[in-house]
């Protein structure tokens, strides 16, 4: 792989105060240059749980990296998008939570591509997210309808003159997610298998598979630039995996202590666990998936067994 120049900028480093109504705060945005080809990542404040949508501007057009979630926040990704003048290609979703998907109502005009597993999870879950989501954040913040994804993705493909390689993980933060690289640029879009210095979706089922293929990740990412799917910096430190799968294993001793509590309970717990973390809210989503959800099957299961 050619050497390329790498230089980052970050325009808005402060996420917005949490004493701001929900969906008043700014989003933040950083670029990062790798030769002939920019990348900006866009990140929500921590009412919307700090999601990062990423643009790849090369001289072919744009091509997005998941969409936002609050309206707020995907109009001012929508409107950033528009100053950069460049017709847009497409968008990549990198697995099925609403909080990437939702926001995409401002996109009408760009298709949505993805694997044909993420694809399916979203067919299957959107009618739940649909129902759920305006309960939680009210009716004037989210999507009313589910964003159509036109097209599966193949494992390779050259999409506005670059080269991508899409790799589906199964199982981990949700049941399948894809990693997107472009391996010519030492770039890859890990998303929501890593948080930066916020909360992760601990609630999920399966924190042992997330643990292993973040093991591999790390021993596979050389000097490649990670892109995350919450928080700041959306450029990932040399140390984010291992601080990643450190979390997860505290999150597994805690809702193992903490599964016949109420979710406050374990919210309250991981946030002092971590309280260098942002995304709060996310802790709060997370805990109550667990303490609803999730605990409750993994004791019929254990009964069962």
């Amino acid at each position: 792989m050619k050497m390329l120049h790498r230089s980052f900028t970050l325009l808005c480093a402060l996420c917005s105060p949490l004493a701001l109504a929900v969906g008043q705060g700014q989003i933040s945005v950083s670029i990062a240059h790798f030769g002939d080809v920019t990348v900006h990542s866009l990140t929500a404040p921590e009412d919307s749980s700090m999601v990062s949508s990423h643009v790849v501007e090369s001289d072919q057009g744009l091509v997005l990296i998941d969409g936002q979630f609050l309206r707020p926040y995907a109009k001012q990704f929508r409107d950033y998008v528009d100053g950069l003048d460049k017709p847009m290609v497409e968008v990549l979703l990198s697995h099925h939570h609403p909080d990437h998907w939702m926001g995409l109502e401002y996109f009408p005009d760009v298709k949505v591509a993805a694997q044909q597993t993420v694809i399916d999870n979203h067919k299957r879950m959107a009618p739940v997210y649909l129902k759920q989501k305006p309960q939680e954040y009210g009716a004037e913040m989210v999507i009313d309808y589910a964003i159509e994804i036109g097209r599966a993705l193949a494992n390779e493909e050259t999409i506005a003159g670059l080269r991508y390689e899409f790799t589906l993980l199964k199982g981990g933060e949700a049941p399948a997610q894809t990693l997107i690289a472009l391996p010519d640029l030492g770039v890859m879009f890990v998303q929501d298998m890593v948080s930066s210095e916020a909360h992760a979706f601990f609630g999920a089922r399966d924190l042992a598979t997330w643990r292993t293929h973040l093991t591999e990740l790390e021993a596979k990412k050389g000097d490649q630039v990670l892109f995350t799917g919450h928080g700041l910096p959306v450029q990932l430190r040399a140390n984010a995996i291992l601080d990643q799968i450190a979390y997860l294993e505290t999150a597994e001793r805690l809702r193992e202590q903490h599964q016949h509590a109420d979710y406050k309970t374990l919210k309250a717990a991981m946030i002092a666990a971590h309280p260098e973390l942002k995304a709060n809210p996310l802790a709060d989503i997370a805990s109550k998936f667990y303490i609803e959800k999730v605990a409750p099957m993994l004791r019929e299961q254990r009964a069962a067994d």
